[in-house]
């Protein structure tokens, strides 16, 4: 479980060649940043600070966001109170970047909220704030590395369910076995966890299986399809009409920080189909964002919504595979027609797509692990991440779309706007080398601009 914490620490750059702050109040800023919180006058980091002892404050704030590590178990080394706000904080933030927060469905209100009881709604986030201070860990990961994560906190198992209020002793939960309730208390770490099925024992048993996995990491973790695709539970991808696109519309958004469309207007013309029984393949303003995100969904084609007491419509919802569906099969196929079999059709999924530089990319991958693994092996997703936290440092917001740079329709950007693109592009494409978050974050911190006295408050 987890409550969103408002990141209110924004700012403007009134002019990029201010006067910079004094060592005190850049160290100040730093710390409230990293923390949410002011520091105690007392702190002998703060005092070191003022007294020279530390000449650089950025030195100081660095060795802070240094010292929060998880151990071998995913554990907090040290849990002092300064080191759990840090952890809150940057987990708070990667949580914000996703464009889908809770487990949702369209069969009706009362369907899936028992879900929201065991399982973490931050979970996806978890795999970005496991890169992050993980010994060893890599940004990489978070595409590579296929495991399901639950949070760690300082109170335990909650005895309530955090959503319905029910006890263990209470319907449904009384006629379950093998689950927890999600922890309560302070974020201190990330379990892994090997196996999870409940077991529902309703005059027969049923077992929920929230174990199956499609690849790529987070991209094709149960916990982030199911966020990602709240379908009815007779839900059956056909290729045309019903297609899992708001998983593809996700990714781009919450993993390259791109809005559709994501290619150009010209990329799209060879896949207008005026003789296709589906409208939007009628006309390029449509086939514009349609031919990226139908195809890349090519990989979730066989997903299949689950409900364990359909009869009330109550009850745990998870996301399974179709059992007809042959994994050795690949179709990169994009039907103009319903196709039923669509599903069945084994994998294949298709990336269409323009990086911030005006690349092309059109490649297709047999399956989620060998695109995560494509993912993690360009810049974007990297330039990605530097845009965030570069936001989140410094209140600007880097524009890194295709500029369509030599075209008509080409984006003019203002000197300012310019120059924090640079910036953000920049970071990014060091950061895909290093793949470690916190060189990131401290080579942000160093910039000029965090340190002008010019931006304040909005």
């Amino acid at each position: 479980m987890i409550k969103l914490i408002l990141l209110t620490v924004v700012v403007v750059n009134t002019s990029l060649f201010a006067e910079n702050l004094s060592n005190k109040a850049l160290f100040v800023r730093c710390y409230k940043l990293l923390t949410q919180s002011f520091p105690d006058p007392d702190l002998p980091i703060l005092q070191n600070v003022e007294n020279g002892t530390v000449s650089d404050p950025i030195d100081a704030c660095v060795s802070m966001l240094n010292d929060v590590n998880f151990n071998s178990s995913l554990t907090l080394t040290s849990q002092s109170t300064t080191n759990k706000n840090i952890l809150r904080t940057f987990h708070n933030i990667h949580y914000s970047w996703f464009t889908n927060k809770i487990y949702s469905s369209s069969d009706g209100p009362r369907d899936n909220q028992y879900n929201n009881d065991i399982l973490d709604t931050d979970a996806p986030a978890l795999h970005i704030t496991k890169a992050m201070f993980a010994p060893g860990a890599s940004f990489a990961d978070i595409f590579t590395v296929n495991e399901f994560l639950a949070a760690k906190r300082s109170g335990g198992e909650l005895t309530i369910a955090p959503n319905t209020k029910l006890a263990k002793t209470e319907s449904p939960y009384n006629t379950m076995t093998n689950y927890k309730f999600v922890e309560g208390g302070d974020l201190i770490g990330i379990k892994r966890l090997s196996s999870m099925q409940v077991t529902e024992n309703r005059g027969t048993s049923s077992v929920i299986s929230f174990n199956e996995q499609w690849g790529g990491g987070v991209l094709g973790s149960n916990y982030y399809v199911y966020q990602t695709v709240p379908q009815l539970r007779n839900y059956s991808s056909d290729g045309g009409a019903n297609v899992p696109r708001k998983w593809s519309e996700s990714v781009l958004k919450d993993f390259l920080c791109r809005d559709l469309p994501v290619i150009r207007f010209s990329d799209a013309q060879p896949f207008i189909e005026p003789a296709s029984s589906y409208a939007f393949r009628h006309g390029g303003d449509c086939v514009q964002c349609h031919a990226t995100m139908d195809r890349l969904a090519g990989s979730i084609r066989d997903l299949r919504p689950s409900l364990t007491d359909v009869r009330s419509g109550r009850g745990m919802r998870w996301i399974r595979k179709w059992g007809s569906n042959n994994a050795s099969v690949v179709d990169y196929t994009w039907p103009i027609t319903r196709d039923r079999d669509y599903n069945k059709k084994g994998y294949g999924n298709t990336f269409y797509y323009r990086q911030y530089n005006g690349n092309k990319i059109d490649r297709n991958f047999p399956n989620l692990d060998s695109f995560g693994a494509y993912l993690a092996s360009i810049n974007d997703p990297y330039v990605c991440a530097a845009k965030r936290y570069y936001q989140y440092f410094t209140g600007h917001n880097a524009n890194i779309e295709d500029l369509e740079t030599g075209t008509a329709t080409a984006k003019v950007l203002s000197a300012k706007e310019a120059y924090h693109r640079s910036r953000v592009i920049q970071l990014g494409e060091q950061f895909a080398q290093s793949k470690n978050i916190k060189a990131l974050i401290e080579s942000i911190l160093r910039e000029d601009l965090f340190k002008d006295s010019g931006y304040i408050k909005r």
